[in-house]
């Protein structure tokens, strides 16, 4: 009988940080700027994963915000704004965000440039998308030169491996179980403290929609974020505002060309249709409320279309600056997929959920305090992985910020990293199932995927209900009972897949637990069973617990600024309020 052990790596380390993008990136740097080991491991390729790989033409700014009451108010109205709900995050988390955003930049900036084309820091409002400014510069080589820099540290980078679970302890992070995506190694890697920075990029999937718009698109595809996601959950780290998985804007950039219609520097008009082609009228994009989409989807008139053939050819040439998000944005990329704005027009779903990081401002994600821990010893998260954090700004610094004060955790670890070897040898068979399984027996990680994603569809939706939502529980764990146990890889690539089909089905259930807890309707959050506001909600957050493996809801408040950093000045300034740059800022 084969030892559990056997083709197996062993590996130790003081920090793991799973996700090289720029959060994952920032944090090996800073973390080894402290002489701490690192290991840093993506299912891609360090140079181009993560949110900033295809580059990036901007990032958001706290920076210009004079306090921190400033700036948890101007993060407050865009929740409030999207969610008809002002309190959703710690507001200590946005504290920190301001204090460290600028002493993060100048790191950044010692050896990456961030200014315009003309040498000088290029300013740009948000419309009130995003609280602060947008820094805008020409980012296409930001993440070749991050992985330069990471390689330059002496971090160990491992390429094309996939964490499957975090190892603990007597409560505390010692570790994660990894696996290679190209030969199927398997790795046991100790460590002092895990960094989860997996973010929120979704693989490109939804076979209803035709090429040109799918192969850009997100759709409720979450095996990169869920990954790091359900894998602090199951040992105990507590999930925040998973029932806020939608945008008003269900990110319908499948096209990579709407998102200059939403800021109103100069507002791009457009236009929606119904399946039948008559013009709505809508002034943007966002106008189409549930409501109006409820009516139209009882008449007969959905799906919703959006169209570019009205537009002169000189404003087409403005949607290739994108002023919102981050992304290089370019019709040439979506002419080679098929699509011609004067010519096609594009469907938005309106009637189907979106992954956690959907929504116009991040929400959902990991609960953690103002250091980044979670609710696990150990376990730390930064950039998209965090419940309200979001964009590559906010992962810059969340990734300096960890791997500067990580050490004060580190320090408090000591004698030789023991892992639970139970634990372990449980995740490691789990690794190893697909592999053994029977392909006469076996499911493929496709058919059992595509299931799950049809059971989100078809159970969440736009328009929930207690009685939909108790009907694809109970489906999803008939489903899980059934084909958890059968899937099968006939490589290591497949094997990829069929672990990701597994945090896909646990992410199911916890995002239908969270919505089943709110008995509401609240901005983008609709039950159909429950059309008003419940004012006892109001100010309350759902956390989602991990109890004997299933996901448990509790209701309760985001915390609020500590006293002790109320009256706390920045890190570091180097720009005034009106984005100028002080007298002692070098980088600049």
């Amino acid at each position: 009988m084969s030892n559990w052990k056997d083709n197996m790596q062993e590996l130790t380390c003081d920090v793991v940080i799973v996700g090289a993008g720029p959060a994952g990136c920032c944090a090996a740097l800073e973390a080894r700027e402290h002489g701490h080991d690192v290991i840093i491991l993506d299912k891609a390729d360090i140079k181009w994963s993560g949110s900033a790989g295809r580059g990036i033409d901007l990032i958001h700014s706290l920076g210009t915000l004079p306090d921190v009451d400033t700036a948890i108010k101007s993060s407050q109205i865009s929740y409030e704004r999207y969610y008809r709900e002002p309190d959703l995050a710690n507001e200590n988390v946005i504290f920190r965000l301001w204090e460290r955003e600028e002493w993060a930049l100048e790191k950044l900036m010692k050896f990456y440039n961030l200014k315009w084309y003309d040498g000088k820091m290029l300013w740009a409002g948000t419309g009130g998308a995003y609280a602060g400014k947008s820094i805008r510069f020409n980012g296409l080589d930001l993440k070749p030169q991050l992985a330069a820099q990471v390689k330059k540290s002496g971090a160990r980078i491992m390429n094309r491996t996939m964490m499957v679970d975090v190892l603990t302890k007597d409560g505390k992070a010692v570790g994660v179980t990894a696996v290679g995506t190209r030969k199927a190694d398997i790795y046991i890697i100790k460590a002092k403290a895990v960094v989860l920075a997996t973010g929120s990029i979704c693989r490109h999937f939804n076979p209803e929609m035709p090429t040109h718009t799918y192969k850009m698109k997100y759709h409720h595809c979450p095996s990169a974020i869920t990954g790091d996601y359900v894998a602090a959950w199951r040992v105990g780290a507590e999930l925040c505002n998973m029932d806020m998985n939608e945008g008003s804007v269900p990110h319908m950039d499948y096209t990579c060309i709407t998102r200059g219609c939403l800021i109103g520097v100069r507002p791009l008009k457009i236009k929606e249709y119904t399946c039948d082609g008559e013009d709505l009228y809508t002034k943007n994009p966002n106008e189409l409320s549930k409501k109006m989409f409820r009516t139209l989807d009882e008449m007969g008139k959905t799906p919703i279309y959006r169209g570019f053939d009205h537009i002169p050819d000189e404003m087409l040439k403005e949607l290739e600056v994108n002023y919102i998000d981050e992304g290089f944005v370019n019709l040439k990329m979506c002419g080679e997929h098929g699509f011609d704005p004067k010519y096609h027009r594009f469907e938005v779903p309106r009637d189907k959920p979106y992954p956690p990081d959907a929504s116009a401002v991040q929400m959902p994600g990991l609960a953690v305090d103002e250091n980044f821990m979670t609710t696990v010893p150990g376990i730390f998260a930064i950039g998209d992985t965090v419940s309200c954090v979001g964009a590559v700004m906010s992962a810059v610094v969340t990734g300096y910020t960890v791997g500067d004060l990580m050490g004060t955790y580190l320090d408090s670890v000591t004698g030789e990293i023991e892992i639970d070897e139970a634990q372990a040898e449980e995740s490691v068979n789990i690794i190893k199932a697909p592999l053994e399984m029977d392909p006469e027996l076996g499911v493929t990680p496709s058919e059992y995927e595509c299931a799950i994603r049809e059971y989100d569809e078809r159970y969440i939706g736009i328009f929930k209900s207690k009685g939909k939502l108790a009907a694809g529980l109970r489906r999803l764990a008939s489903l899980k009972k059934e084909f958890s146990s059968k899937l099968y890889a006939s490589n290591a690539h497949y094997l990829m897949r069929a672990l990701e089909a597994r945090d896909v089905a646990d992410m199911a259930e916890i995002m239908m637990t969270a919505d089943m807890a709110r008995e509401e309707t609240r901005g983008f959050f609709n039950r159909a069973d429950f059309q008003q506001t419940d004012p006892e909600r109001t100010g309350k957050l759902t956390y989602i617990k991990n109890v004997d493996g299933k996901p448990v809801a509790e209701i309760k408040a985001a915390p609020k600024l500590k006293e002790e950093f109320r009256n706390m000045p920045k890190l570091r300034v180097l720009f005034d309020e009106n984005g100028d740059p002080v007298a002692d800022a070098d980088v600049l």
